[in-house]
């Protein structure tokens, strides 16, 4: 499995220094998208930004109805990258809730309210980027094979 090692700029740990990822992107994105419907947020969509900027590789945005939901799902999206490994550099607007930002290096979570994301409207900004189907996916899965192939990965080394 191909680890992501990415340069982190300003907000996260210091200039030039790198972060590893247990996941690919692509699944630490699937992975988030459900952890935000399992608390419930609406509307969830992930675009796909390989290619297009070299700032991230997913944007994941979901909707929530409440501060204290949008909380809520950037805790529970959170906790289940942790529980893989991954740690986010950085979580912004939790104590507002209308814009909660997750940086999780090449996947950036957004969980909007509704009249933030329309304020916004990142999807249209990004119209032309591709979209995930991430309900195709089965997070478990994802994640088992994740775990098999960093064991396997670990006996050769």
């Amino acid at each position: 499995m191909a680890r992501r090692i990415r340069k982190v700029g300003s907000g996260g740990p210091a200039t030039g220094e790198k972060v590893r990822t247990p996941l690919d992107t692509l699944t630490m994105a699937i992975v988030a998208a459900h952890a935000a419907v399992d608390k419930k947020a609406e509307d969830v969509v992930v675009i796909d930004l390989r290619g297009l900027v070299d700032y991230a590789d997913f944007f994941v945005i979901a909707t929530s109805r409440s501060g204290k939901q949008g909380r809520t799902v950037a805790e529970e999206v959170a906790g289940r990258l942790a529980g893989s490994g991954v740690r986010p550099i950085n979580i912004h607007g939790v104590d507002e809730g209308r814009w909660v930002l997750g940086d999780f290096g090449d996947v950036i979570v957004h969980v909007f309210r509704d009249d933030a994301r329309s304020y916004y409207d990142l999807e249209t900004l990004w119209e032309d980027a591709p979209r995930i189907d991430w309900e195709a996916h089965d997070p478990d899965a994802l994640l088992e094979s994740a775990a098999s192939s960093e064991s396997a990965e670990g006996e050769v080394a």
